[in-house]
């Protein structure tokens, strides 16, 4: 459907050019007499042509240049196959090759046909091969080498997308891994205390209870089954890290205590740091809520220490009823190259998985500021997963799209540009054929052609051009002696003022009812 519809509109546009604008004299001569039947027989030839693309470009760009230089108006259909073939064609040296023998069978076809001399008819359709040949193939090349350009980007964009991605959940798992890591230490060591509080239940009663004991001994059991299980499911996440030891658990982890103490360790470090707590100790709030807080205040610091070393900073806890609000800010961001931002992933996921809000970016004063908001309480679930309050912690990476604009997909694989550019250049040959004929004057050994007073010009029909001139014998006898080309089987002669040569005759000829050539001889000796 595409396709018939681009050649429905090179027909029209071709036809319209027909009717509106077209010199006859720069086709063939026997165009006037059989202008109706002819017309349809060369738009058909326009359309096949245009269908005849798809499969041979080549030759399509050949007969498209003949057609051109017998019938100018067809200048739509060869901006089409000159456009298809510079897209389909390879190599670029066979691609040359037809083009320039696509030049020289429209010079040579134009030379054959045209009723101009020939200095005219080469100037003009080399201009017109320049518009309809020369920048289709050259807007043609700009898209390719856009469209090179846009694939290579859209390919680099996914794959940074992809290890975007990947990375990200690299640092989700990593610390979920450490999660469960703590998670294992501290309920290993909780079962460890229960097995030895049941062994020592069961020395003390084996002689006084025996059935109290036969029950401690039960437990004892069912904590050792349970200490296998757990290990078989967690101990693989024991993983060698250099980090681990850091996060082993200690009862002070995220107290007041122990966030003091990092602070201290960066201001010995160098790093002019200061602790502001608002609210009570934490000492009460559920482990990983302060495994949590101890985890942003390090990655905060240490941040600090590697991409921003001199700079204040503000570490502030506000705790409050059913929530803490952990924040570490900088004076300045910073200056030197930030590594992968893995470490503030893996923050964001265990705040994530407690139903907390976690941001970290640029401030207005210019700094730089990670800030977490925890429930105290158990976390909060919705539909079975943890729910994040104010909607979602981090921007999301979003799904690839087409880099290609909404009119290239609607227009659809070049065709629909190819459509456009066709009727924008099918006119420019019909607007420098005037043109060209105006400026015929000027050239030595051409067939000069100046509409007098522009009333009457070429293609105007019989009966229209004879009011505005009638035939003068004494021009046509003095025509006689100044007339450098023959005139034609039917001429009207007239005495007209000339601004640029004074007195010229004029000379108007006709084929059937439509006129073919207008000559002006200048008078000598008028000026």
């Amino acid at each position: 459907m595409r396709e018939l519809g681009l050649a429905g509109l090179i027909a029209v546009v071709t036809w319209s050019f027909v009717n509106l604008m077209f010199d006859p004299a720069w086709s063939f001569p026997d165009f006037a007499d059989c202008s109706g039947w002819w017309v349809g027989i060369m738009l058909t030839a326009t359309v096949l042509l245009g269908f005849l693309r798809l499969r041979f470009p080549l030759v399509a760009l050949a007969c498209a240049a003949a057609l051109f230089g017998a019938w100018p108006p067809s200048g739509g259909l060869l901006a089409l196959t000159a456009f298809h073939a510079a897209g389909h064609v390879r190599p670029v040296r066979r691609l040359r090759i037809a083009l320039g023998l696509a030049a020289l069978i429209d010079s040579g076809t134009a030379l054959l046909v045209a009723q101009y001399g020939w200095t005219i008819v080469v100037a003009g359709h080399a201009v017109a091969l320049l518009v309809c040949v020369g920048l289709p193939v050259v807007v043609q090349a700009v898209l390719g080498k856009a469209d090179g350009v846009i694939a290579a980007l859209r390919e680099r964009t996914y794959y940074l997308e992809d290890n975007y991605r990947l990375a990200h959940s690299a640092a989700r798992l990593q610390e979920r891994s450490r999660i469960a890591q703590e998670m294992h230490d501290q309920l290993g060591h909780r079962l460890s205390l229960i097995s030895l509080y049941c062994g020592a239940l069961e020395l003390t009663t084996a002689s006084d209870a025996p059935k109290a004991a036969d029950e401690a001994r039960l437990i004892r059991g069912t904590v050792h089954a349970a200490m296998h299980e757990l290990r078989s499911t967690l101990g693989m996440l024991r993983a060698a890290d250099a980090d681990v030891t850091q996060l082993q658990p200690v009862e002070e982890t995220g107290t007041r205590t122990d966030l003091t103490n990092l602070v201290a360790q960066s201001r010995s470090a160098g790093v002019p740091v200061e602790l502001i707590w608002h609210g009570p100790d934490l000492a009460d709030a559920a482990l990983p809520v302060r495994r949590a807080a101890h985890r942003l205040v390090r990655e905060g610091l240490t941040n600090i220490h590697r991409h921003a070393f001199g700079a204040r900073a503000w570490v502030t806890v506000d705790s409050g009823p059913g929530r803490v609000r952990v924040e570490v800010a900088s004076s300045r961001p910073p200056s030197v190259p930030v590594g992968t931002g893995m470490g503030l992933v893996g923050v964001q996921e265990r705040v994530r998985l407690l139903g907390g809000a976690f941001s970290a970016g640029a401030t207005t004063a210019g700094g730089f500021r990670m800030l977490a908001d925890i429930p105290l309480t158990a976390l909060a679930t919705q539909n079975g997963q943890p729910h994040i309050p104010n909607g979602k912690v981090a921007p999301t990476t979003p799904e690839p799209r087409d880099s290609r604009g909404l009119l290239r997909r609607t227009l659809g694989d070049g065709r629909g540009i190819t459509a456009v550019l066709a009727v924008a250049l099918a006119g420019i040959p019909a607007v420098v054929g005037p043109l060209l004929d105006t400026a015929a004057q000027f050239v030595p050994g051409s067939t000069p052609y100046v509409a007098p007073l522009d009333a009457v010009r070429i293609g105007m029909p019989r009966q229209k051009a004879l009011t505005f001139i009638s035939d003068d014998s004494v021009a046509r006898l003095a025509a006689k002696t100044i007339e450098t080309t023959p005139p034609g089987d039917s001429c009207v002669y007239t005495l007209d003022l000339n601004p640029r040569d004074g007195w010229v005759i004029a000379r108007y000829c006709f084929r059937g009812d439509l006129v073919i050539a207008v000559d002006q001889f200048p008078v000598p000796g008028s000026d």
